[in-house]
């Protein structure tokens, strides 16, 4: 059997986050990991690449850390993302109305439209 791709060992946590649909601490992650086939000592670094990926959340509860990640959260996020960018594409349309409106009395000043320069 070869080698499990850093790709292969996100989908292996996030897997069990998807199917257990509830938080953990580290070690319940680990343990659950260690069933899974992924190895105790990388749980925590691609429990953190998930987060830097945005696609684990965590927070600090009490006196610990708890870490999930929900099914539907992506699709929620991609939705709120490809809004936002949605209403800033609508801004920048406003904006290039309003400067060719503004730009409808001044004359143009491109060289093909001038009197052409004779030597």
């Amino acid at each position: 059997m070869g080698r499990t791709t850093a790709a292969d060992k996100k989908k292996m946590l996030l897997k069990i986050y998807h199917t257990k649909k509830e938080p953990f601490n580290l070690k319940e992650l680990t343990k659950l990991a260690k069933a899974a086939g992924l190895a105790e000592k990388l749980v925590q670094d691609v429990n953190t690449q998930l987060m830097d990926d945005n696609y684990v959340s965590s927070d600090k509860i009490g006196t610990g850390n708890y870490f999930w990640a929900f099914p539907g959260s992506q699709g929620a996020q991609a939705k709120k993302q490809l809004d936002e960018v949605r209403c800033r594409v609508d801004g920048v349309i406003l904006a290039l109305l309003a400067s060719r409106r503004r730009r409808r009395g001044v004359p143009s000043r491109h060289r093909s439209e001038q009197s052409p320069r004779v030597s």
